[in-house]
């Protein structure tokens, strides 16, 4: 009788403590993820802020420049303005479609990651 109680609690503690293994992966996982996210959220408001600060830079480098080139060449001024709207809708596009490749980058790769090593450890093995 002894033997049967216990193999029982033997068995209820080999489940236990696969359950707390199960717990602590998973926890793990989210607290990975919770730490992504704020890392990705801090570099996104970097990003964002030094973005400003370039765009505002550049932008008034662009208009002192064309300033410039307008009054150098007056009396072509309305093809020199012509011409730099021009170049400056090409240089637009080129930015919007380097801007669309960035945000098509995965999130929470790290985390994807580990989940996919995850199951892989945890799926049957094959041989």
């Amino acid at each position: 009788m002894f033997g049967l109680v216990s193999t029982g609690f033997g068995l209820l503690s080999s489940v236990r403590r696969m359950f707390d293994n199960a717990v602590g992966a998973v926890h793990s996982r989210i607290e990975l993820a919770v730490v992504e996210l704020q890392e990705e959220r801090d570099r996104a408001v970097n990003i964002l802020v030094w973005s400003g600060v370039l765009l505002f830079l550049v932008f008034m480098a662009i208009v002192a420049f064309t300033f410039c080139v307008i009054v150098a060449l007056w009396q072509y001024a309305v093809w020199v303005g012509l011409g730099f709207g021009v170049l400056y809708l090409a240089g637009a596009a080129v930015a919007a479609a380097i801007v669309r490749k960035r945000l098509k980058a995965p999130l929470f790769s790290e985390t994807m990651e580990q989940l996919r090593k995850d199951r892989e450890w945890l799926s049957p093995q094959r041989d």
